[in-house]
């Protein structure tokens, strides 16, 4: 079941607080941006007999969801950030608990585990020009008869001002060839000159959640000439893979002209701070 709601707006003076960068102290915080905090959709969904329902995994998945858009009236939000991020409460109006599934898998079972809260917050899949959308959820639907859910939770989000540009110059494309990207150091990886006198090659770096590629506007390549040879952004072909809080990034570049050296610029947004968002919100239609 989806509902869209597009009567709940709540305007939201979030405390924020500044993040050092680049190694350098904090710098002198000034007023949070406002936001404005609105509900876009609520999302009831069952679990098959045969689907495995101990977790919320988001959007489109068993159990509750409530979608939320935030607009900022200056800067970019760029994600959020998970670790410092706390949900207090998450109920339907007849009191019961959403945030832990109302069936313990059998695995848990045999361990002699009880069930538990897991993952609550995800991204939404429809990414506003004008803000950032979330999802706040559980693995648990509404009771029978339910008429409403409510949520309080406190969501902190990585917000950007202004923009910054860095360059490494004569790169050699060669595996190894390191630089330093002033958002972040990076490395060439599976450089490969094919025959038909094109490149492929990969651009490797360590971050930890997403703060480092939610930052990036766009990546220039250029030839020893300064001729232009690619532009974009963090999309595309890319893979990732973790270990611990820490993420190893590759973005994959193709470019269609055999080159020795290369110069990348990259383009990111500056300044990072953490707001912190209360939400407080009862909404539904009945169930």
């Amino acid at each position: 079941m989806l509902r869209s709601l597009t009567g709940l707006t709540v305007i939201v003076v979030a405390a924020a607080s500044a993040v050092a960068q680049d190694g350098a102290a904090p710098a002198k915080e000034k007023l949070a941006p406002k936001l404005e905090v609105r509900v876009i959709a609520i999302q009831a969904m069952k679990p098959r007999a045969d689907q495995r329902s101990d977790r919320w995994y988001g959007w489109h998945n068993p159990g509750t969801s409530i979608a939320f858009h935030v607009k900022v009236d200056r800067g970019r939000i760029v994600s959020y950030d998970l670790e410092k991020s706390r949900l207090n409460a998450l109920t339907d109006d007849l009191g019961t608990p959403l945030t832990v599934p109302a069936k313990v898998s059998l695995l848990r079972k045999l361990r002699g585990k009880a069930a538990r809260q897991g993952r609550w917050l995800s991204n939404w899949s429809w990414r506003p020009e004008d803000g950032f959308a979330f999802v706040i959820g559980g693995p648990s639907v509404p009771a029978e008869g339910a008429m409403a859910v409510s949520v309080q939770a406190t969501v902190v989000l990585n917000h950007v001002s202004g923009e910054k540009t860095a360059k490494a110059k004569d790169v050699k494309l060669k595996d190894g060839a390191k630089m330093d990207l002033g958002l972040m150091k990076a490395e060439l990886v599976g450089v490969d000159v094919r025959g038909d006198n094109r490149v492929r090659f990969g651009l490797r770096w360590t971050e930890s959640g997403e703060d480092v590629r939610n930052r990036i506007k766009e990546f220039i390549l250029t030839d020893k000439d300064g001729t232009q040879i690619w532009r974009g952004g963090f999309g595309g072909s890319y893979s990732m893979s973790s270990n611990g809080a820490k993420q190893t990034v590759t973005k994959r570049f193709y470019l269609n002209k055999k080159l020795d050296k290369i110069a990348i610029e990259l383009s990111y947004y500056d300044n990072l701070r953490k707001l912190h968002v209360p939400i407080d919100v009862t909404t539904g239609v009945g169930f």
